[in-house]
């Protein structure tokens, strides 16, 4: 479904530049109307037509923790948009900037942390389900799997950003982002050891402890 999403979306990026509009308004814009068109198409690829009115009762059905489970969500959406804030007030948004650009080179990182998080959850609730005693170890592996990759991708950036994939990336800012990289792999490295708790919590349910 992302593949439609960008198989949509990039034909459109490159209309607005042929045409001259590429305002934030119009970038924006496309970004949601392919989103739109990918979701469209999202049932036909599940065979699965969504029923608003059941989706409703099984919200209500575990409001006990759904609603600890938004504001987790909530609270580490709120505190990534509290930091962009922070930074530009204190240190200007040339400095935003920086941190924006790291944040585009780590990028796959992300999305492979997004992507994860989809599948590990159900995964570790079949691991619960079937083995609980293995769970543990499950998620063990699975922080430990991802601190070796965020790692890896982080001293590919360090070393390979000076000879030419930073100019090729993010062009001419690279020079002034480069020393955020660390700081910011340093972050990401704490997101991979705790995801594999992430997941366990879920799975079980302990939506109470997950927001704490």
């Amino acid at each position: 479904n992302d593949l439609i999403w960008g198989l949509t979306m990039v034909p459109a990026l490159i209309f607005l530049r042929e045409i001259g509009q590429t305002s934030v308004f119009w970038v924006v814009f496309v970004w949601g109307a392919t989103a739109g068109i990918a979701a469209l198409i999202g049932p036909l690829q599940a065979k699965v037509l969504p029923n608003i009115a059941e989706g409703m009762h099984w919200i209500a059905r575990h409001r006990d923790i759904g609603f600890k489970f938004l504001a987790e969500g909530a609270v580490s959406n709120a505190g990534g948009q509290l930091r962009g804030y922070g930074v530009g007030l204190f240190l200007g948004l040339a400095a935003v900037g920086y941190i924006q650009a790291v944040g585009t080179l780590i990028g796959p990182m992300t999305i492979m942390f997004q992507a994860m998080s989809l599948v590990l959850i159900p995964e570790a609730a079949r691991v619960l389900s079937r083995a609980p005693a293995r769970l543990g170890l499950f998620c063990v592996v699975v922080s430990a799997a991802l601190a070796v990759v965020a790692v890896t991708w982080g001293a590919v950036l360090l070393v390979l950003l000076p000879h030419g994939l930073g100019q090729l990336a993010i062009g001419k800012i690279w020079k002034p982002s480069y020393p955020v990289v660390l700081p910011t792999m340093a972050g990401v490295l704490a997101a991979a050891v705790s995801t594999g708790g992430y997941a366990g919590l879920h799975a079980l349910g302990a939506a109470q402890r997950s927001l704490k």
